[in-house]
C-alpha cells in the first residue's frame, strides 16, 4: 500500500539513530554483550516503530513517538496531540470554539479513505494555547494501534 511509504525518510533517520544508540550501548556493555533489562525494553524495540493507522482502512497516519499528550478530547471522546502525522489531507481553515477557547483549525482526513481523523491547530488565540499551533489531534476512536 503506497500510504505506508511516507515513513521512508523518517524511518531511515530513526534507524540511523537506533544504530548509533546500539553502537554506544555495545561499547558500554564491554565483554558480556548482553543488554540490561532497561536497555532491552527502551526505544523502538525489535519490531520497529509503533504505528497508529486509520481504523477504517489501516493506512499509517502517525508514530507513537510523536505523541505530545494523550489528555485531549475530540468530537468522539479521547484524543491524542501529535507533533507529526502522515498520509492525511488538511482541509480548509475555520474558527472553532473548543474546550480551551477559540482556535483556527483545519480538519484532517485519511488520504486513502477520506475519513476525518481529527484536526490540525493552525492558530490559537489564547497565549497559553500557542504551543498547539502546527500540531495535530487524532481521535482515539478513529485510529488503531498497528500490530503492537
Amino acid at each position: 500500500m503506497h500510504c505506508r511509504a511516507a515513513y521512508g525518510k523518517q524511518r531511515g533517520r530513526r534507524m540511523e539513530q537506533q544504530e548509533e544508540r546500539s553502537d554506544r550501548t555495545s561499547e558500554r556493555r564491554g565483554q558480556t554483550g548482553r543488554a540490561s533489562e532497561s536497555e532491552s525494553s527502551w526505544g523502538m524495540g525489535e519490531c520497529g516503530p509503533r504505528i497508529y493507522s486509520c481504523s477504517n482502512c489501516r493506512c499509517h497516519v502517525a508514530q507513537h513517538d510523536d505523541i505530545i499528550s494523550k489528555s485531549f478530547t475530540g468530537r468522539n471522546g479521547r484524543a491524542y496531540l501529535f507533533q507529526n502525522v502522515v498520509n492525511v489531507l488538511v482541509g480548509p481553515k475555520e474558527d472553532r470554539q473548543l474546550i480551551t477557547g477559540l482556535h483556527t483549525v483545519a480538519d484532517i482526513q485519511c488520504t486513502e479513505c477520506q475519513e476525518v481523523l481529527g484536526w490540525k491547530y493552525e492558530r490559537a488565540y489564547d497565549e497559553a494555547q500557542k504551543y498547539k499551533e502546527g500540531k495535530y489531534i487524532l481521535e482515539k476512536a478513529k485510529v488503531m494501534k498497528e500490530d503492537w
